[in-house]
């Protein structure tokens, strides 16, 4: 797991597949998105910020944004 995005009971986990970021919601829903090898984590912040509007969030926090190194599942 690259990063997790945590709100109440709310969790997205982002993984790191090559070229594309793999999230899943907390309720087993899957969605990938394109990496931008020019700016990584703009391009993971999007991809949570379309998962979570997408998920009748309403709003997306980045600071709800936890970058995991040595992070399991």
């Amino acid at each position: 797991m690259k990063a997790f995005y945590k709100r109440g009971s709310f969790l997205v986990k982002a993984y790191d597949m090559g070229e594309d970021w793999k999230l899943i919601r907390n309720d087993g829903k899957e969605q990938w998105f394109s990496k931008w090898q020019h700016n990584e984590y703009g391009s993971l912040s999007r991809a949570f910020h379309e998962v979570v509007i997408n998920s009748n969030e309403h709003w997306f926090l980045e600071s709800n944004i936890t970058l995991c190194e040595s992070c399991t599942s």
